[in-house]
């Protein structure tokens, strides 16, 4: 995963093509950095290995679980986000 100070570029790679929104989540702290939220897709965030973005905790590691929530896009482009409580 790239670490950045900035979110990731808003350009689109054909020239002329309407500029579309990227959404990102931004990790806080010591490894601050940007997740990327793919459209069209699901995406999950935990600790665990089958996740799409791992996040690890060193000073309390079961403060996050294997699949802590999923982000998912509807097809009216809305974002929800599902608390995995396990």
């Amino acid at each position: 995963m790239e670490k950045t100070e900035e979110p990731p570029s808003l350009n689109t790679e054909e020239e002329g093509s309407e500029k579309e929104k990227i959404w990102c989540l931004q990790r806080v702290g010591r490894d601050r950095d940007w997740l990327r939220l793919s459209e069209d897709s699901e995406v999950s965030v935990g600790r665990g290995l089958n996740v799409t973005h791992q996040i690890l905790s060193a000073s309390c590691p079961l403060m996050i679980s294997r699949t802590h929530c999923v982000f998912k896009r509807s097809e009216d482009r809305q974002w929800t986000v599902t608390d995995n409580k396990v």
